[in-house]
């Protein structure tokens, strides 16, 4: 019995997994998150306005900061100041929150990845990863929860730390041109 207990032990070890390394980690949790449906954004930064987006897949967002409102679909955009809703259509379509989140979703040559472990954030688990995209740049932190979405981002900027709270991963949401 207790070498059926050994022999099993090791079956299940050898059949388990390696664990990817961390830029194999990041580029999946961003592959994960350009494939949902839908999420929201909360952006928070130390000297500036809040910003709350909602973004659904493929290219819909609507964004609030500051009295402003920008609505966006495909290569429309929509713009609300003063209370009154401005249209512009351009021939590229505009990014979304993932394309935002894509400088450090994409290590480049002299891009260094390290696996910060697990950390409670906000009384989440989320799993920490420093990313740091050249030498002389400075370093950015991203947390992926426990499905592999990318759950918060917090990068440096020059008043303080900007941080990125995704949410809401395939919530139904309805974005609609307001004019």
């Amino acid at each position: 019995m207790k070498r059926f207990a050994i022999i099993a032990a090791l079956v299940l070890v050898t059949a388990a997994p390696a664990l990817a390394d961390p830029t194999s980690d990041l580029e999946g949790a961003f592959v994960k998150l350009a494939a949902a449906k839908s999420y929201r954004v909360s952006t928070a930064m130390p000297s500036g306005p809040a910003m709350k987006i909602e973004i659904v897949n493929p290219g819909r967002s609507h964004s609030l900061m500051d009295g402003m409102e920008i609505i966006v679909i495909d290569n429309t955009t929509y713009t609300k100041m003063g209370g009154k809703w401005q249209k512009q259509t351009s021939p590229v379509a505009a990014g979304s929150g993932a394309s935002m989140a894509q400088p450090y979703a994409t290590p480049g040559p002299g891009s260094t990845i390290r696996d910060l472990g697990m950390k409670t954030v906000a009384g989440a688990s989320l799993h920490a990863y420093a990313v740091q995209k050249s030498a002389s740049a400075p370093t950015g932190t991203i947390f992926v929860d426990g499905n592999g979405m990318v759950a918060r981002m917090e990068a440096p900027g020059p008043r303080g730390t900007i941080v990125m709270s995704f949410s809401d991963f395939n919530a139904p949401i309805s974005i609609v041109a307001p004019i």
